[in-house]
């Protein structure tokens, strides 16, 4: 059984969300996504994505999880949330 990514998520299922601080990566995973025929959306920072998906609908997001934490905190103005979401 040859199951593809395009199956499993077909692009009227939404748009897939790509969040990461390396230009090299988000280029990569467009090129890959894109190749299957799925629609990305992407972010070189975390703010623009929390932003869009306020308004819009995302079928997944594939995240960045070391994204640098000093840039981080300057945006949000170092209000204390992300230090419970980001530790």
């Amino acid at each position: 059984m040859n199951i593809t990514l395009s199956a499993v998520l077909p692009p009227a299922a939404g748009i897939i969300c790509v969040v990461d601080d390396d230009p090299s990566m988000l280029k990569a995973l467009n090129r890959l996504l894109s190749s299957v025929g799925l629609q990305a959306q992407l972010f070189s920072e975390p703010l623009g994505f929390l932003a869009y998906v306020i308004c819009n609908t995302v079928a997944l997001a594939v995240l960045d999880i070391f994204i640098e934490r000093p840039r981080l905190r300057a945006e949000r103005g170092d209000t204390g949330w992300g230090d419970r979401l980001f530790r």
